[in-house]
């Protein structure tokens, strides 16, 4: 096993998620992209688990179930709202997200156009 691409791409949208503050969130734009945005990255995981140690595939599956769950659920963290500066960009990146192949996502490492700004933006928050 080399590397796991999809799972370093999964740590690096929950870093850039952690890099400002969210709060009330309901089903809405954002938590929509991100639901569909977390379930290609689990797809696209899991579909490259065949060169994972059948030891590790319970820890990593549970490791991007639990991203996937603070990205969809942004209420972890306080005032995030449809108001947000970041609640546009953060949107227009997890559905950049969810439009990328696996292949994709492989050479990109998560870093879409609309990702680099959402990083460059939540600075301002830090």
């Amino acid at each position: 096993m080399d590397r796991i691409p999809y799972t370093r791409l999964v740590l690096a949208a929950a870093v850039a998620f952690s890099a400002f503050p969210f709060g009330a969130a309901q089903a809405d734009a954002y938590t929509d992209a991100a639901g569909a945005a977390c379930e290609r990255m689990k797809s696209c995981a899991l579909e490259q688990m065949g060169e994972v140690p059948p030891e590790m595939r319970p820890m990593i599956e549970a490791s991007l179930d639990g991203l996937c769950v603070q990205m969809q659920h942004p209420e972890n963290y306080a005032g995030f709202s449809r108001q947000h500066p970041l609640y546009d960009p953060a949107t227009a990146c997890m559905k950049s997200i969810a439009g990328l192949s696996c292949e994709q996502m492989d050479q990109q490492g998560g870093e879409t156009p609309e990702c680099k700004r959402l990083n460059e933006l939540a600075k301002e928050y830090e």
